[in-house]
């Protein structure tokens, strides 16, 4: 996504933990589909952030995109979520257990999910 345009800025906090495989695919999923929006509804430089929290009880991913980047065909039909994207992303996420919210924050976008961990998983440092 970087090479197409994007100007991405990974963070993550906390220690990272195994997810196992529906989780860990539900993560790289609404990453990548997020990364996907961001590029689709913004132009070349679009700043995204992307941070991962380790600390709490289940994996906390934000992506923040900024709206400065933003094409003038962006509607706001697409930011509310009426398109296949975001309620894809939200299916995935109640799947793996957990929770997305989409929707403007300022002069960003945001996208905030919620996976746990999942019973019987312990945090291992990588």
């Amino acid at each position: 996504m970087a090479g197409a345009g994007l100007q991405i800025v990974q963070t993550s906090s906390g220690h990272a933990v195994e997810l196992g495989a529906g989780r860990e695919l539900a993560v790289f999923r609404i990453v990548q589909e997020s990364l996907t929006n961001a590029l689709k509804h913004g132009r070349s430089g679009t700043s995204v952030t992307l941070h991962l929290d380790w600390s709490g009880p289940g994996l906390a991913v934000q992506i923040a995109s900024s709206a400065a980047g933003r094409s003038e065909d962006s509607s706001v039909t697409s930011a509310s979520g009426t398109g296949r994207g975001i309620p894809g992303m939200r299916e995935r996420a109640r799947l793996a257990g957990g929770w997305l919210t989409a929707g403007p924050d300022g002069k960003d976008f945001r996208i905030t999910a919620f996976i746990p961990y999942g019973p019987g998983r312990r945090r291992q440092r990588r």
